[in-house]
Order: C-alpha cells, then structure tokens, then sequence
C-alpha cells in the first residue's frame, strides 16, 4: 500500500529548521547514501504497516555505526511501550540500503530527525501509536512538556487515526494540542487545534469533562504546562454522527481528514430544559477556494450558526444558547483538512421565580432572582456584569493613573510598546515564576535611561525585603524587546503603574508575596494606610496564593481588605472583601482573634485606618477543609477561585453550650451561574443563608452557633466569591441602677457588647 502523502503535507520538509518529519518512501535505494540532517540530532521511526524484512534492510550509517530502521522503530524505552527512545548521533550520517528504489517506495513508515535543542530536552518526548497505552503525563513530571505523536497504522479507517479517551486534568494545569511537528518551544497563538482550558471570545475555560475525540494525521504534538493529566491513546477513529455529549458542561472535537468528502455531522447535546448557557467553538485548518465549515446549533425552530473559511489561526465565536444538537458540515471541503474544539456550558436557571431560601423561625430569609429567558441572541446570564476571568478585570484601568497591565501584553521584536499613564508614576513589577533571561531582555525605556524588568522585579526597598521601592517615571516611557512575542506571552508577571498622587503618598506601599514575611504595621502608630500586595507565583495551587497568619490587631484600628488594584478613590460601602471590625445585620464587631486564611489572586489591598496590624504573609493557601475555629469568638475568610470545582467547605467550631452567641457571614463576589450557601448544623437543626455573589455584600446572621460551619457552591466553576464568617460567645449581664433605665456594658472575653434595661413590667 502507497503511503497517501496528504496526510503529512505540508509535515514532511523544513527549511527554517532543523527538525524533519520525512516518508520512508522518499529515499534511494540501490545502496545510495541518503543524507540526513546536521548533527547532533536524534532519530524517531514509526512505521507499524511495513513489512518487517525491508526494515531490517534499510541502514542509517554514521561513522561506525549502524542501525537498521527495524532497531529504530523497536527502540522502545520500556520495552512495547510507545515511548521512543531518543537515537541520538553525533557525527554526520546517512540512509542507505540495498534494496531497489522502487521498494523502498512501498514504504509507509516516517523517521522523525530532532534538533539539537530537543536531543538535551529532558522534557521532549516522542510515542509511536502503535497500541492502546495510558499515558499519564504527571508521571513525566510536574513540567512543561512537549510531546510527539507518532501514528502510521494504515489499518485504521481513516488511515492513521488515533482515538483519544479518558481524559482527566488538573484545573491548574493547561494543555494545547496542535498539529505537525514542533518547531522550537514556542507556537504562534490561536494556531492549536484543541485545549483546555480552552479560549472563546469571552472567556478562558477549565472543562473537567472532555468527549472521547479521534485526530487522524501521522503527527500531532502537545505542549502541557503543569503537566497533570491523563488519557488513553490508541490507533483508531469515533464517529460522532448521532453521538450524545456526556455532560451537560463539556468539550469536545472533530476533525475531517482530506479526501473525505463533504457531511454534516449531527452531535445530539445532552441537556436539561430549566437551564440556560452557552454554545461555542474554535475552528482552524485550511480548505480549497470556494471552500468553508458550518457550525450549526438547532434549538426546536432557533438556529444559530457560525460559517467560517478556516486559517491557520481560529477566531473564537460563542451564542448564549444551547440547542438540542449540534451539526458541523463542509461545503467543497473534500480536498481541504479542518478542526473544530466545541464546547456547550450549562448554569443559570431560566425559571422567572423569585426563589425564597427558608430558614428557621427569626432568622432573616435569602432570595435569590434567576435570570428570565428571553428570545434575545445576546449574551445574558453567563457574562452580565463582571468580565468572567474576575482578576483581568483589575488590569487594566479606565479613568485613573493606576494600572495593572500583564506582561505577556507588551510586544517583542524590537516594537516600542508606550505606556499611557499620566506623568510622573511609579513602576512596580512582580514576576516571580517568569524566565530572569527573558526579564533580563525586556526593557522600560524613559529618556536616555533603560531599565530591565528584571532589575524592577528586585528593586526593593531594603535587601532581603519583599517591599518594592518606586520607581519613578518623570518622562514618557516605553517598553521594548527583541525578544518574538511569542515568548513574551508567556510571561506571567505584572507591572503595577501608580497614579501620581502615590508618588508623593508615603502612607502608601506594595510587597511582592514572594517569600514568607512578618510584617509590623503596628509599630508604625496610628496612621491611615493603603497597602498593596502582588502575587505572581503561578507553582501554588490554586496560583497566585497569599497565605496571611498570626494577625494582631488594636482595637481601635479599622482594617479592610479588597480585591484588586487601589484606585485613588473611595470605595464603595459593602464592596470589602474583609474587614476587621466586621459589620453585620445587627453589629459592628471588633475580633481579637483572626483566623487563618487565604487569597489567591494576583492583586489585593489593604487600607487602614488609625494604624495597622501585624501579620505574616507568604505564598501559599490554608486548607480549611475539617480545620477549627481557635476562639469562641472569632471571624474567618474563605475564598472560591476561578475554575475551581464545587465543594462544600466543612469548618468545625469550637463552641461552649453554656454559652449562647450567633454566627453569621457576608457574601460577595461574581458568580454567573451558581449560587453560594452558608451553612450552620447545630446538632439536627440548620440554619443557612443561599445567595448569588454580587459586587456588594448583604450581612446576614443567625442568633445560634452551630457545631459546624459548611461553605458550599452550586454551578460555579465561573465565578469567583469571598467570605468572611464570624461567631461570637455572648454573656450579657444587665443591671437596673437606681430609679429609671440605665445602659451599661459589660465585656467578656474581648468582646464589646451593648448592654439595654430590662423590662420590668
């Protein structure tokens, strides 16, 4: 059998680098000598439909050396395993054989020649699909990782197809899928052919649950960045005609090969009527002239349809709907090869009800409003309000000097980025994970001064210290490389631009958590502070993770935490992530006692006023699953990040049944599909307050402290919420002095309580 050489055009020659994919069938016979790359190089062959006998009749030479093609595709690292062993040369080297020209080219076999770069990769592999195999890419290690696919197993139909199933990922993790070979370590964007996460127009997207799908090409590769996920290969194809997605929150994937013709391809979705949601896909290949793809979405008598001519690049598109089947067809395609990612994601209840949380008697109800359906085609429910990615909202900023901007934004190739910020400002950078080589090459350039990013990330105050100095900026400035954009959009750092009233502002400051850290705020009096925090250490999990401890306050400071970058003007009243004191439905309460707790995003602050607290501050998250509470009045946070998955959060308290007291929380944060509950279990009794976050918290309370406290979420793996909870003992002593009512207050255990008369009567 002919090799069909459509199915690796245009794979098979580079002539920008060293990395070859090359068809057996393309070399001489008749002993002539076939020469191959540059060394040094490794050698990969794949050739599960050739005969055996010819393999062993074909011969790379390179000075002494000599090894046949059937040692080659035999040179497992563990033996019938897929995993190829890298056969590396040193030395020029040549393919040869006795055998006629005209045998050769019965040949359907490829030999993959790696660039030097790949030969002292520790984190390059190649597998030939020969066999099923489970591959669990965390056994390769907590790494990114490039990983090439090898397929040639003509049997299947189409020809060289490998089915992928079961898949499983970490939500911290993120892995690309792409087709071809892999050209140095960085792939132009939008050029992969599935991911997850996976980016449509509005959001970047986490799927734990990903559809069995099936790729037929003779290489593919994929990049994984955190490597922690798994599934099965093998050679073979899914037909997705009149398949049913397995989830109702789910992506998927469909290829045609060329010289298949044109179909239409039905996907019934799995669904549930009361829920609406959004429908989306990516689409990216290249068809003749004349040619396109549809993506069509049929709900009853609605239709919603994208029609594209595919690229190299897709272009993202979604609709705020989901039907009852999708259909991906072709028009003139049939010498064209195409992929499509598709995702369908189900949440927001479409009842019109305004739907009441009872709780026991004289404990204040919650209601939560769900978003109507409605006929409209634009986006509602999903993506009202905030933008979905809660902490790109704080990069960048409209109206005010201050500025979060990512890194990965600037552009390279000696493009001169300005930045637009009103004169003069101060620059602060945090880049804990990113490539020091790279920050060494990115430059902000003011006048005749240069400045490397990698000397602002160490730009501090004192050595050793995580406080940032300032840089200060007096003339117009821009940011330069000549370094691609493509690696600098991989960076993951942040520039924090300040406003010029914090230039002159000594009661403001920034700290990078990049490192463990007591800071003494305290000792500094009783001055109004605002505090800023950056976190750009993306090893954590969830990323981004402070871990704040030991918190000692004085009772007569006030301090609130908020999310974000601080704008120079007055926030809003309830939009505090936390607070100390607290304010709830009956009270304004001052804790002693804080618990520990976590944030995990890349920017929050503090403000305070009439001085600071002290506390510790380092990379890392508190796991407050069966933790307990350390007073009997106390106040605690809890924080769900994006794309983390629902779970209820059990917090056991410690408690005096001698005692009453009350508990409560506020609520905020942006949750588009889901809703947050707050429980409290005394013993058989339950008392709880069910929300949809908002920008603003509502206090609630519930005059009982339970034995456990659980925090719990439905349908928000996007959203992102905040919670700071209390309890309080109470012990009130009342006393009537003399004639007539009197107010007194008795304190207990730190506690300030407001203490009115008795009725007598």
């Amino acid at each position: 059998m002919h090799f069909p050489i459509f199915f690796i055009l245009p794979l098979l020659f580079s002539t920008c680098f060293a990395q070859q994919l090359i068809s057996l069938n393309s070399f001489n016979g008749n002993n002539i000598r076939n020469p191959l790359v540059d060394t040094p190089f490794s050698i990969y062959v794949s050739a599960h439909s050739d005969d055996d006998s010819v393999l062993k009749e074909v011969f790379v030479i390179s000075g002494n050396a000599s090894i046949s093609l059937y040692d080659l595709k035999t040179n497992y690292f563990v033996e019938k395993f897929g995993q190829l062993e890298r056969y590396v040369l040193y030395h020029s080297a040549y393919l040869t054989s006795p055998l006629a020209t005209l045998k050769l080219a019965e040949l359907t076999g490829v030999m993959y020649l790696s660039s030097p770069e790949q030969v002292a990769d520790d984190n390059f592999y190649v597998y030939d699909i020969d066999q099923r195999q489970d591959l669990n890419l965390a056994g390769l290690g907590y790494q990114d990782l490039t990983i090439l696919f090898l397929n040639t197993n003509m049997a299947t139909n189409p020809p060289t197809s490998t089915l992928i199933s079961n898949w499983t990922q970490n939500s911290n993790s993120r892995v690309y899928l792409y087709q071809g070979v892999p050209y140095g370590k960085i792939d132009p964007a939008r050029s992969h052919i599935f991911s997850n996460p996976m980016m449509s127009d509005k959001f970047y997207w986490y799927f734990p649950n990903v559809e069995t799908f099936s790729i037929s090409t003779v290489s593919f590769y994929i990049r994984a960045y955190n490597g922690t996920a798994s599934f099965i290969l093998e050679p073979g194809s899914t037909n997705l005609a009149g398949t049913t997605t397995t989830d109702v929150i789910t992506t998927g994937f469909y290829m045609k090969p060329k010289g298949i013709p044109d179909s239409a391809t039905q996907i019934n979705v799995k669904k549930d009527v009361n829920y609406d949601g959004f429908t989306g896909c990516n689409i990216v290949g290249h068809v003749p002239n004349g040619a396109s793809v549809s993506f069509d979405i049929y709900n009853g008598d609605e239709h919603y349809n994208r029609t594209v001519v595919p690229t190299d690049f897709f272009e993202e598109w979604s609709t705020p709907n989901i039907g009852d089947k999708i259909v991906i067809s072709s028009t003139n395609a049939k010498e064209g090869v195409f992929y499509v990612q598709y995702f369908i994601i189900q949440g927001a209840s479409i009842t019109t009800n305004i739907q009441t949380v009872q709780t026991v008697p004289s404990v204040p109800s919650s209601t939560s409003t769900a978003y109507p359906d409605t006929t409209t085609k634009e986006s509602r429910g999903l993506f009202g309000g905030l933008n979905l990615i809660i902490f790109l909202s704080i990069l960048f900023s409209i109206g005010y000097g201050q500025q979060l901007i990512s890194l990965s934004t600037f552009q390279g190739e000696g493009t001169k980025t300005p930045i637009t910020a009103d004169l003069p400002y101060s620059i602060y950078i945090s880049a804990h994970s990113d490539s020091e080589d790279t920050l060494r090459n990115v430059f902000i350039v003011s006048g005749k001064n240069r400045t490397s990013l990698f000397d602002l990330k160490n730009n501090r105050l004192l050595k050793d210290s995580s406080q940032l100095a300032k840089f200060l900026v007096t003339e117009p400035a821009y940011v330069t490389s000549l370094y691609n954009n493509d690696l600098l959009q991989k960076l993951s750092g942040v520039m924090f631009i300040s406003s010029s009233k914090q230039v002159a502002d000594n009661s403001f400051c920034v700290f990078d958590v990049d490192t463990a850290q007591n800071l003494g705020f305290r000792g500094l009096g009783a001055l109004d502070l605002t505090i800023l925090f950056l976190n750009t250490n993306t090893a954590l999990a969830p990323v981004r993770s402070s871990l704040i401890s030991s918190w000692d306050q004085n009772p007569d400071s006030l301090v609130y935490i908020y999310q974000g970058i601080p704008r120079g003007v007055t926030e809003l009243k309830n939009s505090q992530i936390f607070s100390n004191p607290m304010m709830s439905d009956h009270f304004n309460q001052y804790f002693p006692n804080v618990e520990t707790f976590s944030i995990a995003t890349v920017a929050f602050y503090f403000r305070t006023y009439k001085g600071g607290p002290n506390f510790r501050i380092e990379p890392g998250r508190a796991n407050l699953a069966g933790s307990y509470t350390t007073a009997y009045t106390t106040t605690g946070f809890h924080m769900k990040p994006l794309f983390e998955l629902d779970a209820a959060t059990l917090i056991n308290v410690k408690k005096d049944p001698t005692h009453s007291g009350s508990t409560g929380c506020n609520i905020l944060g942006y949750d588009p599909l889901g809703t947050v509950t707050f429980n409290v279990y005394d013993g058989g009794d339950q008392y709880k307050k069910t929300t949809t976050p908002t920008d603003f918290f509502t206090p609630w309370s519930t005059p009982h402290v339970g034995d456990t406290i659980v925090i719990s979420n439905t349908n928000s793996q996007a959203g992102q919420y905040y919670v700071q909870y209390f309890v309080v003992r109470k012990w009130i002593f009342c006393k009537i002095l003399e004639q007539g009512p009197r107010v007194g207050c008795s304190e207990r255990a730190g506690l300030r309580i407001l203490v009115f008369p008795l009725n007598l009567s």
